[in-house]
This record gives structure tokens, C-alpha cells and sequence, in this order.
């Protein structure tokens, strides 16, 4: 739009224009489709209580009568009918809704308004217009997202409909509608419409604000939002808007901060303002929701689709496409043997006497391998197999799992609802009521399939498994270490310490939270870091662990908002929704670690930090440590902050907090994608995912009690 336009600097026309006047718009024949068109949305009737049914029967003398006052200047709205209607989070949306005989003078007029600004409308824009709708803007969110554009500027509009200036809109108007009449019915029609017995109607005030419900509100909301687009298409920044919902895609955070204030600039020009608590900078590591989807990582999930399924996932998760960034020859070099990459990968070839560090270098070569692996290999309980931990989620009450040609079939009656071939299963987790067959629990204890089940709510009830059986160096070793737990016990703290510190940083960083009460809190932390690491004993060591973890909580806690209930850490039962979805993230953990000290075959009841807890898996307890900040609590604090879940899909049963079955969806999904994002084990330099790495820490944990040369070294995130 080359022409500048003297109010509004980032604003352009375009120089060549068709005309467009009222007179040449009304007629009988507009105005019939335009009936056509109300008729067929099949709306309420408006403050008059006249129907679409009672209209329609007077249609054609309704439709020369208003031909006759608009023609000779008596037409006048009457005022709008407010409807509120009921959102997702129990909130209600208020509408203004036009008479039917208003609705068809304004449809008319939208009708002839579209088609003539929709060639002017800007590539980002995707709110009502014609052959474009929410999924291509969607679509296009992960297009930019894939060509770098990760961070993100999320914007929201205080009250957009409602602050609207309508002398600002009119002046808008009037750069493309020459016709004074044409201007003069809109302008007179928002006024009349606003007002009814001394009281407003919609807008924040006299003169602000534009009819939600009305046929036109549309049009005008994407053209007075359209210098925000144009200018912000200018600079390198990647907008997407669907009507007054709208997010910039960045590079970085400094473009970010740009964006955020060009933004602010414009809407300064249009009498508009953020909304304060709801626009922020973030990224697709922490999430966001946009258009009704939650995206995180490379997930993307709409989020009424989880609302209307039932409680019966099976989110079979697959390895990432990504191959791990250290090649075979590099593990090779750094654990000290370069004959690795000369090693065939023949598992029916008989194993050498080893060296100290094969172990461990076999591991990471198998993790190295082509994802086509045999379909056999899932029938051996040879420790070569890297465990992928591919996991068959089940939580339809009543559900069967029946083994079908070499797959699962989940079926509830006579519905199958999920098929995965066997070959492609570590893991498969009975959430509730989850039934199994013979021929499924013959399979798994054969073959060492993990079967683990837990209550509906996440609970850990027990798991299937075959026999283990330990070496005697082995177990000698684990009790040797077991009356001398300090050593292992510490690296697991301090790992878990640093780990939950990075988490608060960038946590701190992204809700621009960084104060000074903040910051000595931080310092705080680190002196009990470092104080952690070089206690005397077990017991000093969990004591600084329990300062670190009441301070740890309590920094939570200042950045939760107070509708969540959050005061401190509890477990059983979880006595508000923070507590909740850390305790079931929690459990999904130390199952994810339980089935990995399975595979590997260490005994899991000998462990270091948890030494006494003789009646529960302790050694699962003591390698989950590091990975609980990184993985569960930063999944719960985005899943909060970014408003995709809320308090409401909370309730309290008998002082028991639970959850709806939309927050268990996006809480099991929401730690399935973390699960699968890639990170970097700096301590045998292998990039792979979450799983991998909890399955590499375990093995490592291995090598070190068959060779305590090999140091053990616990994962610590960047």
C-alpha cells in the first residue's frame, strides 16, 4: 500500500483502487444475500426479539423498507443485544448482536468490504478471509520455527474489540472509501448500535469499541491491524496473526526485544495497549500456546482435540529422525580405544575378553547404529541392545492388550484402538483398569518386555518382568559400595543441585524475574551447592540436600502465581495442582529409570543416596535425581506459565487434589516431548535424548561398579 497515510506512518495504500459507494451497493439483489447469508449462520434474534423465521416472512416488504430509509437518510440501527458465551476455562466471551434487519445491512456492507481489502491485506494475516483459516497459520508457525525462527514475541491485545477508536477506524476507512455516504451508515450504525437507555452496550466507553457479534467486525479488525502487520513484515520478523491474536517468530531474543517494542510503537498510534500479565517473550523449549494448540519443542498438539478424547492414550513414542552428533570413531577416541569403529556389529559373533572400558564404548556405538535394528534383537536380553525405551501408554478403563501377528492391539470392546508391532517395545504402561492376555504376559516375561502398572492417576503399583540375574563381581561390588555410599551419593547431588539451578535461571531469565532478592536467593543455592559437596558424611550430605530443596521450592513458589495453591513441596496425598503434576511426572521418571536398572540388570533395591528405603526400588530413586528439574519440573513451570493448563482443570476430592482428563493428556504428552528432546551427556560426549541418556547414566553407573577406574560421572544440563 504505496500511498502514506498522514495518520498512521506504517500504513500504505495501494494507488489504484476500484470505487465503492453505497449507492452502488444498495439493491434488492445485495440485499437478498445478504438475508441469505444471516439466514443461513442461524443466529439469535437481537434486542427487538424479531427471529430469522419472523423476518423471513415479511422479506420482501423488511428489505424496500430499509432500501427506503438508508436511500433517504432515516435508516437507523437500534441497539445491540449483549450474549455471553461460554469459553474453555469457564470464563464467557460477551458478544454485541445487531437486530436482523442491522445484521443484514452490515452483512451486505462486509460482503462488499472483503473482496475489496482482502488483496491489501498482509501474507501474515490469517483471520477471517477467505481460503485461509487457523491450521495454515499453524502450519506456517512450524515452517518458521524449522528455518530458525525460535524465539518468540507473544502478544496480547487488552481488550482489542472493545478498545477500538472508532473516530481512528473511520479516519482508517476513509484512506480507501472516498463515498462520504458509504462512511456515514458505518459511523452512524457503531454509535446507535452502543447505546441503549442510557447505558453502554459494548466498548469501553462512548465512541471506543466495535460490536463483536456484528457481521462487520471482522473486516474492520483486520484492516486497523493491518499497519501492525505491515510493519512488522518490514523488519526480519515473522509474524502471525489471526485477527487479534497474534505472535512474532524471532532468531533471537535481542530481534525478540525489537519486535516487542516496534510492536508497542504501533499499537501507541492506534490507542491500543498490551495486556500485561499475557504477553511475553518465551520459545519453543518452554511452550506456548497459540490458536487453540500447545506447542513445545517439535510437538504441537491442539488442545481441543485433547480435551474431547477420552482417558485412553496410547502415545507410542518414536526416536527422534536426528542421528546423535559424536560419530562412533569420536566415542571411540575418547573412551580410549580406537579399535571401536574396526568392530563389526555382528551380535552372534562370541564376545572377547574386554578391555576395562568396552562396556561402555559398545554401548555408544550400538546408540550410534542405523534405527533399523532386526526385529529379532527385541526377542535377546543381550546387554548390547541399547534400551530405546519405546513406551505403549494405555489408559482406557477397561481397555485389553491382545498380541496380534507380532503387535499389540489395544482394543476396548470391539473398537482396536492402537496396533504397534512388538519388535518396537521396551515399555508399556497400564494406567487403571488396563487389561492384558496370556499370550501378552507369556511375550513379555519371555523376552524382557517391561510392563509397568500404575493407578489411573499415575501411582506405581508394581511391573511384569523376567527373571534378573546379577554376576557375584557384580553384586560384591554394589555391596562394597553400598557401606561406602558417600562417593556416588555426592555426584548424584551436586548433579542434581546444578541441574535444578540452570532450571531457575532460565526460568528466572524468561519471566525477566532477576532481581536482587532473586539473585541472593541464586547465591544462596550455590553456597548449599557447593557446601553439598563437601560433606563429611551421608547424612550431612542430605541435609544440605533438604535446605537446598526448602529454598528451592520457596524460589518456585514466589514465581507461581497464588492461584495455584503452592506453598511448599508435599507428596501424599498432592494438596494442590503444582504438587500434582510434580508427583505424577515424578512417578513417570522413576519408572522411565526402574526399567533401564532392569535392562542393565543391576539390583535395584542397593542404593547410595537412598540407602534405609529397603521396600522401594532405591537405586531408581538415586539415578532419577538428576533428571527431575530439568525433565518434570521444567515441563510442569512451561506448561503453567504458558497457559496451557490452568487451576481450573484442578479439583479437590477428600483434601486430594486431581486433575481433569485434558491436564493429564497435556501433562503426559508435555513430558513425552521433553523426553524426546536432544541433549548433550558432556561426560562421554554423546547428543541424543532424554531416554538415551537416563539409559547411558545407568550403564555408565555399571561400568564404574565392575571398574572403579572408570569414574562415574552424573548428567548435568547445560
Amino acid at each position: 500500500m504505496t500511498k502514506q497515510s498522514s495518520n498512521f506512518p506504517f500504513h500504505r495504500l495501494q494507488p489504484q483502487f476500484a470505487e465503492i459507494s453505497l449507492l452502488g451497493l444498495l439493491n434488492q439483489s445485495n440485499l437478498e444475500l445478504a438475508f441469505k447469508k444471516v439466514s443461513e449462520n442461524n443466529g439469535v434474534a437481537g434486542l427487538d426479539g424479531v427471529t430469522i423465521a419472523q423476518f423471513a416472512q415479511r422479506l420482501p416488504q423488511e428489505l424496500q423498507k430499509l432500501q427506503y430509509e438508508i436511500t433517504n437518510g432515516r435508516y437507523k440501527a437500534q441497539p445491540c443485544k449483549v450474549v455471553e458465551i461460554p469459553k474453555a476455562n469457564q470464563k464467557f466471551r460477551r458478544l454485541a448482536i445487531p437486530c436482523i434487519r442491522d445484521r443484514v445491512v452490515q452483512t451486505m456492507l462486509s460482503q462488499a468490504l472483503m473482496p475489496f481489502f482482502e488483496p491489501h491485506f498482509e501474507r501474515c494475516s490469517y483471520g477471517y478471509r477467505p481460503g485461509r483459516s487457523y491450521i495454515q497459520a499453524v502450519q506456517q508457525i512450524c515452517r518458521f520455527r524449522d528455518q530458525g525462527f525460535a524465539v518468540v514475541f507473544d502478544a496480547d491485545i487488552e481488550q482489542y474489540f472493545d478498545g477500538i477508536p472508532q473516530d481512528y477506524l473511520l479516519a482508517q476507512l476513509a484512506d480507501y472509501l472516498p463515498d462520504p455516504a458509504l462512511l456515514g451508515l458505518i459511523e452512524r450504525s457503531l454509535q446507535q448500535m452502543q447505546w441503549h437507555k442510557n447505558q453502554l452496550v459494548y466498548g469501553k466507553s462512548r465512541g471506543i469499541g466495535v460490536p463483536q457479534g456484528s457481521p462487520l467486525s471482522p473486516v474492520l479488525a483486520n484492516l486497523y491491524l493491518d499497519p501492525l502487520d505491515e510493519a512488522l513484515l518490514s523488519g526480519d520478523y515473522k509474524p502471525v496473526r489471526f485477527a487479534d491474536d497474534f505472535i512474532v517468530m524471532c532468531q533471537n531474543q535481542k530481534s525478540a526485544a525489537y519486535a516487542l517494542a516496534l510492536t508497542r510503537e504501533v499499537l501507541d498510534q492506534l490507542k491500543l495497549c498490551f495486556n500485561a500479565d499475557k504477553t511475553r517473550v518465551t520459545d519453543f523449549e518452554h511452550g506456548f500456546v497459540f490458536l487453540g494448540h500447545y506447542f513445545i519443542e517439535q510437538w504441537v498438539e491442539p488442545i481441543k482435540k485433547l480435551a474431547t478424547q477420552q482417558l485412553e492414550y496410547h502415545a507410542f513414542a518414536p526416536l527422534p529422525e536426528a542421528e546423535p552428533a559424536t560419530t562412533a570413531a569420536q566415542a571411540a577416541a575418547l573412551l580410549g580405544n580406537e579399535s571401536l569403529t574396526e568392530q563389526g556389529d555382528d551380535s552372534s559373533q562370541q564376545e572377547p575378553e574386554r578391555p576395562l572400558l568396552s562396556f561402555m564404548q559398545r554401548e555408544i556405538q550400538d546408540l550410534l547404529q542405523p534405527e533399523d535394528w532386526p526385529a529379532a534383537s527385541a526377542q535377546q536380553s543381550d546387554s548390547r541392545l541399547v534400551s530405546k525405551l519405546r513406551c505403549l501408554y494405555v489408559s482406557r478403563q477397561g481397555a485389553v492388550l491382545h498380541k496380534v501377528a507380532g503387535k499389540i492391539e489395544v482394543r476396548s470392546g470391539d473398537k482396536v484402538l492402537s496396533r504397534q508391532p512388538l519388535a518396537q517395545l521396551d515399555c508399556i504402561l497400564c494406567y487403571g483398569a488396563v487389561h492384558l492376555t496370556r499370550a501378552v504376559l507369556h511375550y513379555a516375561m519371555k523376552t524382557a518386555l517391561n510392563v509397568v502398572f500404575m493407578s489411573r492417576y499415575g501411582g506405581y503399583y508394581g511391573q511384569l518382568q523376567s527373571s534378573n540375574c546379577y554376576t557375584p563381581e557384580l553384586l560384591q561390588r554394589c555391596l562394597e559400595l553400598h557401606q561406602q555410599p558417600l562417593p556416588l551419593a555426592a555426584e548424584l547431588v551436586r548433579a542434581k543441585l546444578l541441574n535444578q539451578l540452570t532450571v531457575l535461571r532460565r526460568l528466572a531469565r524468561y519471566r525477566q524475574k532477576e532481581g536482587e532478592g532473586f539473585a541472593r536467593l541464586l547465591l544462596q543455592l550455590t553456597d548449599l551447592t557447593q557446601k553439598a559437596s563437601q560433606a563429611k558424611d551421608i547424612n550431612q550430605l542430605r541435609g544440605y540436600e533438604g535446605q537446598f530443596a526448602k529454598v528451592y521450592f520457596a524460589v518456585l513458589k514466589s514465581l507461581i502465581s497464588p492461584e495455584w495453591n503452592f506453598t511448599q513441596r508435599n507428596r501424599r496425598p498432592p494438596k494442590d495442582p503444582v504438587n500434582l503434576m510434580l508427583s505424577v511426572g515424578y512417578a513417570l521418571l522413576f519408572n522411565h529409570q526402574l526399567a533401564f536398572l532392569h535392562h542393565r540388570q543391576l539390583p535395584v533395591n542397593l542404593g547410595y543416596l537412598h540407602q534405609g528405603y529397603h521396600n522401594q526400588p532405591a537405586l531408581a530413586l538415586d539415578l532419577m535425581e538428576p533428571f527431575r528439574a530439568p525433565v518434570v519440573d521444567a515441563t510442569v513451570l512451561q506448561l503453567i506459565f504458558s497457559g496451557v493448563l490452568t487451576p481450573v482443570s484442578f479439583s479437590y476430592q477428600q483434601q486430594e487434589c486431581v486433575m481433569d482428563k485434558t491436564a493429564w493428556q497435556l501433562l503426559v504428552g508435555a513430558l513425552e516431548a521433553k523426553l524426546q528432546k536432544q541433549v548433550q551427556y558432556r561426560a562421554l560426549n554423546v547428543s541424543t535424548d532424554y531416554r538415551r541418556v537416563m539409559d547411558l547414566q545407568t550403564a555408565l553407573l555399571k561400568q564404574h561398579l565392575l571398574n572403579p577406574e572408570q569414574a562415574f560421572k552424573a548428567f548435568r544440563v547445560r
